[in-house]
């Protein structure tokens, strides 16, 4: 319970909130294999002060960004198609001046929205502007080592560890729920020292969840190395580790969002999940670069039938994944 919202899991509405029951219905015509959208992604700029290694969006086509008529639209229609969430992402969405009025009016449509940040100038003004804007909305912040020099490395600016642990006092202080987005690294999962000491430093700032972001191939991680993914071995040692966390009398939880073979939903790109990127491109998912339409240049009900056609039904595996396998070998 984080106020007064009862959470079940932060990767679903709270409990008794009105997302929640379109997220029922949802998982109503999941069962009845009536695959229909269940969560929308916006990235609302391009513009990012970090340069991180791992950064999807290092190649995101660029031009004039959506206006934020566009951007509603966009969701009303998602909505109308069952959505129960909303993540605003990036680049770093704080840079964007309007965000405000864009969480506002995503609120009066009777959505769950998360905010995902680097924390890049989350003062506690700020904080305070965007609780304002939406009392039912998440705030992810992203922070991937508890050294300072190790993460200011990877997301190669000095200061950014401070900015996002920042950001977490802020948000806390204010009222949000807050999880901090964590890209899984090898490092870690070798690591329990490592592993243990990232959790403790969060754990005493209060967060609430820690969730950890399986590495895909973009940015700098498009390699040998990161293509095919993690190894089984390695997801069931960070398992592991995370068990230790969560079996114990610990504040904070650690939680996954990996596509894995093994889980029932599989990856739902283009089924369930939708992207918008900055300039008006819709895409199965942010890390997956197959654009399906522009809503500048075909009507989002044209477009929605594009992914129906070629999209029927959940892959077992991750496609960007798969996608970037396949991509790196022809490549090499």
């Amino acid at each position: 319970m984080v106020g007064d919202q009862y959470f079940f899991s932060t990767f679903i509405p709270p409990l008794l909130s009105r997302p929640f029951n379109f997220y029922l219905k949802w998982i109503e015509n999941f069962f009845n294999k009536k695959y229909t959208p269940e969560y929308l992604g916006i990235c609302v700029t391009n513009d990012c002060p970090n340069n991180c290694e791992f950064c999807s969006n290092k190649s995101a086509p660029k031009g004039k960004e959506t206006s934020l008529e566009e951007i509603i639209k966009t969701v009303e229609f998602f909505k109308s198609k069952g959505i129960s969430k909303v993540g605003l992402t990036g680049g770093e969405p704080l840079l964007r001046s309007d965000l405000p009025e864009i969480i506002s009016e995503i609120n009066k449509k009777d959505l769950f929205i998360a905010l995902c940040t680097s924390g890049y100038g989350l003062s506690l003004q700020k904080a305070k502007e965007l609780r304002e804007a939406s009392k039912l909305m998440l705030m992810k912040i992203g922070l991937d080592f508890g050294d300072e020099e190790t993460n200011d490395r990877g997301k190669n600016r000095r200061g950014a560890f401070n900015d996002a642990v920042e950001a977490i006092k802020n948000s806390l202080e204010v009222g949000f729920c807050v999880i901090v987005e964590t890209v899984l690294s090898r490092k870690m999962i070798n690591s329990p020292e490592i592993f243990f000491k990232f959790v403790d430093l969060l754990e005493g700032l209060g967060v609430h969840e820690l969730q950890f972001l399986e590495p895909k191939p973009s940015g700098a991680y498009f390699s040998a190395e990161y293509a095919v993914g993690l190894s089984a071995a390695e997801k069931q040692r960070f398992y592991e580790l995370a068990k230790q966390v969560n079996h114990s009398r610990r504040k904070i939880k650690c939680s996954s969002f990996f596509e894995l073979e093994d889980k029932l939903v599989g990856c739902m790109g283009g089924l369930g999940n939708f992207y918008l990127d900055a300039i008006g491109n819709l895409c199965p998912c942010a890390f997956w670069s197959y654009p399906v339409g522009n809503i500048r240049e075909s009507s989002l009900e044209e477009i929605f039938s594009r992914f129906n056609a070629r999209f029927k039904s959940p892959k077992g595996r991750c496609s960007a994944l798969a996608s970037a396998a396949e991509r790196f070998i022809m490549e090499k």
